[in-house]
């Protein structure tokens, strides 16, 4: 549990200094027409239901979270980007969810009865998505190259 909190942690403060959408070449503005993007992400994926969870008869939403169900998810992502202005994506995210009443174990006494009933599930989980993206404020905006700073 620990080394998932360190590394949930490294990548949010990661993340201070990203950069994104900020496109060079040879210390100029990258001005193609037409720019492809690659990339990716990880994240959690967890079940909020009724089974596992924490002590007591279960409670509404995060209150009855339980760390313990959480895995590790992930995505792909290609697209197209036409004058920063209108983009075509393509998204495939994969992960697994899954919960078990069984985690109840050390507060079986307090369940009222959902340790006893011992069910369980686990669902993989894969999306594909089809997207087009539109950026206003480079649609109906002035903007050009001089908005961009100097490269360094």
């Amino acid at each position: 549990m620990k080394l998932r909190i360190a590394v949930f942690s490294f990548f949010l403060l990661a993340a201070v200094h990203a950069k994104a959408q900020y496109y060079f070449y040879d210390g100029k503005y990258y001005n193609n027409d037409l720019v492809f993007e690659i990339g990716g992400s990880a994240g959690a994926m967890n079940a909020f239901t009724d089974l596992g969870g924490r002590k007591g008869i279960g409670k509404k939403f995060v209150k009855d979270f339980n760390f313990k169900n959480t895995e590790a998810c992930g995505s792909m992502f290609f697209s197209a980007v036409y004058k920063n202005e209108i983009a075509l994506r393509i998204e495939a995210t994969f992960g697994q969810i899954h919960a078990y009443d069984s985690i109840l174990k050390k507060v079986a006494a307090s369940t009222n009865g959902r340790y006893e009933r011992n069910l369980s599930f686990r669902s993989s989980i894969t999306e594909i998505m089809f997207a087009a993206e539109f950026h206003p404020f480079y649609i109906f905006g002035n903007y050009n190259d001089d908005h961009y700073p100097p490269a360094v």
